[in-house]
């Protein structure tokens, strides 16, 4: 239990990919540190998601509408977009106001809460 506490104390943000040392003792304790590192893993997998949609972000900021981008809204609506299966289309003119349209895939007929969104047809 104190290798697992230590291992458990060593593990911080600056450091991701720790994990604690998992006993060889078959008993609830190599459970649990079993369901730690996984844990660990998702925790580390989410970090690393966020960290590219910032850098999608960022450049998006650094974008003007002439080179495909107009912001950090912009860069929001094309993530969404890329995750539901749909796309975006952005009408830009000198004479008018920006439009973004963002037609997304038919949610309503998944399968479940759960369901990851149909591609279009």
């Amino acid at each position: 239990m104190e290798r697992l506490r230590a291992g458990a104390a060593r593990i911080s943000g600056a450091h991701p990919g720790g994990r604690v040392p998992v006993p060889a003792t078959g008993d609830e304790i190599t459970r649990l540190a079993s369901t730690l590192n996984a844990m660990l893993a998702r925790i580390d997998d989410a970090a690393a998601r966020q960290q590219q949609f910032v850098g999608d972000a960022s450049h998006e900021l650094r974008s003007t509408p002439a080179n495909g981008g107009s912001g950090l809204g912009l860069a929001i609506s094309r993530q969404i977009a890329r995750r539901h299966h749909g796309s975006i289309t952005v009408d830009d003119s000198p004479t008018t106001t920006c439009t973004v349209r963002l037609p997304l895939p038919d949610t309503a007929r998944t399968e479940g809460p759960d369901s990851a969104p149909r591609p279009p047809a």
